[in-house]
C-alpha cells in the first residue's frame, strides 16, 4: 500500500528474505517490481467495506508516510477509525517523510498521536520535537503509534 496505484520497485533483504521495502535498505539483495495501490484505491474496489473500517496497522518499513497519503479519503469516511503505525526514522526519511512531518500530519487529520511503548507498557502522548530527535535517520530505534480521534477507544 503506498501513494500511487502502478508498478513498482520492493527490494529485499539480502539474507533471511523477511523483509522488503520500496526504498534500497543497506542489507537489500534483490529488487521485484509489484502492483501497488493506494488503501482508497483498493477500497474503491470493494464499496461494501469502504465505511467499516475500523482499525488500520502499518508496519511498511518507512512507507507509511506514503500510504498516509493514499488513505484519506478512507479516514474521512471512517471517523471512528483508530490506526497504528510503526515509527522508523531511517525508513520514513529514505521514503521522503520526516518523523516530525508525519507526526505533524496525523494531527492535522484531527488524530491524537500517542506512543506505545513495549517497554514501559503503556500508551503516552507524543512531544512532536522530541519525538522527532529521539527517531531520526541517524538513530537506528523504532517504536509504534496509536492515531485515533477524540473520543474513539
Amino acid at each position: 500500500v503506498s501513494n500511487v496505484t502502478g508498478p513498482m520497485k520492493l527490494f529485499k533483504e539480502k539474507t533471511k528474505n523477511t523483509s522488503a521495502s520500496i526504498w534500497q535498505m543497506p542489507h537489500s539483495r534483490s529488487q521485484v517490481t509489484i502492483e501497488a495501490t493506494t488503501l482508497d484505491d483498493f477500497l474503491d474496489a470493494y464499496p461494501e467495506y469502504a465505511e467499516s473500517i475500523s482499525l488500520i496497522k502499518m508496519d511498511i518499513e518507512g512507507a507509511e508516510g506514503l500510504a498516509l497519503q493514499g488513505m484519506i479519503r478512507t479516514l474521512e469516511r471512517n471517523r471512528s477509525v483508530a490506526i497504528t503505525s510503526e515509527i522508523h526514522g531511517v525508513g520514513l526519511e529514505a521514503c521522503g517523510t520526516p518523523v516530525g512531518e508525519y507526526i505533524r500530519r496525523w494531527q492535522e487529520l484531527g488524530f491524537t498521536v500517542e506512543e506505545i511503548s513495549e517497554e514501559e507498557k503503556e500508551i503516552r502522548p507524543v512531544d512532536v520535537e522530541s519525538f522527532s530527535r529521539l527517531y531520526t535517520a541517524d538513530q537506528h530505534t523504532y517504536t509504534n503509534i496509536l492515531c485515533r480521534r477524540a473520543g474513539v477507544e
